[in-house]
């Protein structure tokens, strides 16, 4: 079938009507049940020449059309007619057509809902400016049919209808003079069961209403509602963010590429649950830039999940970390952190009868500090130290005399800072350290660095001898 092009198209129909001489054409159809429909046996069942209109009002179907296509392509006949007409309760009765001009002829037959529209899926096409654009998903056939014409799409090709039309089937066939042509029977699709406007699964809801379609294409899907866990952490796990570290204030989700409602971001595990059918899913998490919540402060991260017969989701926890890179724009700012000196248990000691220290740790004001000397080291991800060296915001080596005030740091573009402290004496003992577990820095708010006593300290460092 050569491809056609569209000329009045809708125009025409109103416009086809003749002198009833003999026909030039006749048709008949059916309805095909839905594959695995379970419906009550009835006195006549259904047959395949479709003798009762079962087929119709069991799966939504209202109207019957027809449009012809000469072998040009060019439109020139349409009839309707109920899905079920009386006269097919005769199984060898036909629907007459019009009187055409003999040559070859393009039938197109497809079913509409009580509304009129058709079932299909709208063809892409980004550069569409014309009057078609937009008009063949859940409108009339002819204007879909038009679509698909428009962009060169095949009338028929091997049963199929163009451009995606649904309850639908073609045929050719050839017409001769004073003759009536019987055009093989139609078999027409059931149509999309969320979208038949039938409540097919009998429970008192019908298409999008029903779960079955919110989380599958079937009213019958099985929905199970299993609960999800996600566990959330942001600039590589670092220990001492949140959130607000990354500028983000809420959380969108979506499952399957459909949008759940955003939730607040919260550092930790949130579980939250869906309707969902057993099978593969994915779940996708994106940051939202605070304060308005709209636009996206990170990259979406996804996850290939399953949902078992159980409700049973695998993976049942979602670990989803939005590293620094993972941000939309770079995140720039300075680090911040004070230190205190944690007090050694032999002066931790509390004579019977006393009340226990309110503070076991001390900062830069406390004597012990005054023969101490700190050395303060700023490490990457990998534990090694930075090269060049990360500075003070006046530019000066973190290397400093002991300080209670905080130190802030020059304003870096943000990855993983981790900040290693050890204070000395005079003799160079190691006095406290936290080279074990250096602290993580974070963006623009300082975090406290607590050192832990050496653990071949001397006892003079804590002025015991």
């Amino acid at each position: 079938m050569r491809r056609s092009t569209v000329c009045g198209l809708l125009a025409c129909a109103s416009l086809l009507a003749g002198c009833q001489e003999t026909p030039s054409y006749s048709v008949r159809w059916r309805v095909a049940d839905r594959p695995g429909i379970d419906a009550a046996p009835t006195p006549e069942p259904q047959d395949e020449v479709m003798t009762n209109p079962i087929a119709c009002s069991r799966n939504g179907v209202s109207l019957v059309e027809l449009a012809i296509f000469d072998s040009l392509g060019e439109f020139v006949d349409f009839i309707d007619r109920p899905c079920f007409p009386e006269a097919f309760r005769n199984g060898r009765a036909a629907i007459n057509g019009n009187v055409l001009s003999p040559g070859d002829y393009t039938a197109i037959m497809w079913g509409t809902r009580a509304s009129g529209a058709t079932w299909g899926t709208c063809l892409p096409d980004d550069d569409v400016t014309d009057d078609f654009d937009g008009l063949c998903d859940g409108v009339n056939g002819l204007s879909f049919i038009a679509e698909a014409l428009r962009q060169n799409f095949e009338l028929c090709e091997d049963g199929v209808c163009p451009g995606g039309l649904l309850t639908c089937e073609c045929k050719s066939f050839s017409v001769r003079a004073d003759r009536t042509t019987r055009i093989p029977d139609f078999t027409l699709d059931a149509p999309p069961d969320c979208e038949d406007g039938i409540d097919s699964d009998g429970d008192g809801l019908v298409d999008q209403l029903d779960p079955g379609c919110q989380v599958a294409d079937l009213e019958s899907t099985p929905v199970l509602t299993p609960e999800l866990l996600l566990s959330l952490s942001v600039l590589s796990g670092n220990p001492n963010a949140n959130c607000g570290s990354i500028r983000v204030g809420r959380l969108g989700l979506t499952i399957d590429g459909e949008a759940l409602d955003p939730i607040d971001c919260n550092v930790g595990r949130t579980r939250f649950s869906f309707p969902l059918a057993a099978g593969p899913h994915t779940f996708g998490v994106v940051g939202l830039a605070a304060p308005q919540n709209v636009e996206a402060a990170t990259v979406e991260k996804t996850i290939e999940f399953t949902v078992s017969q159980s409700g049973v989701a695998t993976p049942r926890e979602f670990e989803v970390d939005f590293r620094d890179i993972d941000l939309v724009e770079p995140l720039e700012a300075v680090g911040s952190f004070t230190y205190g000196f944690e007090l050694p248990d032999e002066l931790l000691e509390v004579p019977e009868g006393e009340d226990p220290p309110t503070q076991t740790f001390v900062d830069c004001n406390d004597p012990l500090l005054d023969d101490k000397t700190l050395s303060i080291r700023a490490l990457g991800p990998s534990g090694v130290a930075l090269d060049p060296p990360l500075l003070t915001m006046g530019g000066q080596a973190l290397d400093a005399s002991c300080s209670a005030a905080a130190v802030i740091t020059e304003t870096v573009r943000w990855g993983t800072y981790l900040i290693e402290v050890e204070a000395t004496n005079e003799d160079g003992d190691v006095c406290w350290t936290n080279a074990g577990s250096p602290e993580a820095l974070i963006p623009s708010e300082a975090v406290a660095v607590l050192l832990d006593p050496a653990e071949d300290a001397p006892a003079s460092c804590f002025g015991l001898e």
